[in-house]
């Protein structure tokens, strides 16, 4: 019975510390990786705009000094029979119109949404973009249809650090 009750209490001393371990439920937390928001959890966001055309439109505001937001995903069409080109860009002031900057594509240029008669093209990243060039940015997200016609496209990310 000794041996027994021994046993238990040796279980019970190693278990405990593991058991009080906990995890906070504070933006930017994550147990596995402490910058990444699981995308649902906190901080999570979306938008959607409809009928951009050649002119920078906000689509998720500055979320505030020391924090920076990521796109995790993108799902754009054409609001016309015309494929038309979009970016995404950050900047800040009203619609990103200070110190803009291209954070997709990486390249000069710009991609082209499916025409409306086409299923949306769906783009997700596996490692979030990171919107603004240093951690705690405070940049806004804004989107640039770059053709006469107009697209139809709906972002998906979170705010973290």
């Amino acid at each position: 019975m000794r041996r027994l009750l021994l046993a238990l209490l040796v279980l019970c001393a190693l278990w405990a510390p593991a058991s009080a371990s906990s995890t906070s439920n504070t933006l930017g937390s994550n147990p596995y990786n402490p910058i990444y928001t699981s995308p649902g959890g906190a901080g999570s966001w979306s938008c959607g705009l409809a009928s951009v055309a050649a002119s920078l439109t906000q689509c998720q505001a500055a979320p505030g000094y020391g924090l920076r937001l990521y796109v995790t995903d993108i799902t754009v069409q054409t609001t016309t029979a015309t494929a038309g080109s979009y970016q995404l860009r950050y900047g800040t002031g009203t619609n990103c119109a200070t110190g803009t900057t291209v954070l997709y594509p990486a390249f000069v240029g710009a991609f082209t949404a499916p025409v409306i008669s086409l299923p949306p093209q769906y783009i997700g990243f596996q490692t979030p973009l990171a919107v603004g060039a240093t951690q705690g940015a405070n940049q806004a997200l804004c989107v640039f249809g770059t053709a006469v016609n107009t697209i139809a496209v709906s972002i998906q990310g979170f705010t973290s650090f």
